[in-house]
């Protein structure tokens, strides 16, 4: 699973253009924020895997308990959750 963009490619990428400019006696400070927002990010991406695995279970069951699609489908959906 891809990690949110937004973090992943922007806020990552200022926090090591801000350590790589910092004087050495703030570079430990500003690479604890970046571990911070190493963490978001982890939180962020793991958020994502939650809904999309809820998302994609709940459809399953959705085919599942209905007659317009055939039962493989709905089957096809819980097993796919497990890749979430």
């Amino acid at each position: 699973m891809r990690p949110p963009s937004a973090v992943d490619g922007i806020a990552v990428k200022s926090m090591v253009n801000a350590w790589a400019a910092a004087p050495e006696g703030q570079k430990e400070i500003i690479f604890q924020a970046a571990i911070g927002v190493r963490q978001i990010e982890i939180g962020l991406a793991s958020m994502l895997g939650l809904v999309s695995g809820a998302t994609v279970t709940i459809y399953g069951v959705a085919q599942l308990s209905g007659t317009r699609f055939p039962k493989w489908l709905g089957l096809l959906g819980l097993a796919a959750r497990k890749t979430y």
